[in-house]
């Protein structure tokens, strides 16, 4: 599943003043696992659970996590 299109990355790869922001409850998921990979650019990651390998992996490239309810 593609949550974050070639365009907008390429987009906030451009842009270093700011992160992208994914929130994946719009999309119907509410747990992020850290079994893929991440470009190597800071995103800003919502969802209701996060595993510890994930968080690792989104701060590991500058990024953030950011539970929601």
């Amino acid at each position: 599943m593609v949550l974050f299109s070639l365009q907008a990355r390429e987009q906030a790869a451009k842009d270093k003043s700011s992160a992208a922001v994914i929130d994946v409850t719009k999309y119907g998921i509410s747990k992020v696992l850290g079994k893929g990979e991440l470009p190597q650019q800071p995103v800003v990651v919502r969802a209701k659970f996060v595993s510890a390998l994930a968080e690792k992996k989104i701060r590991a490239v500058g990024g953030e996590v950011q539970l929601t309810a």
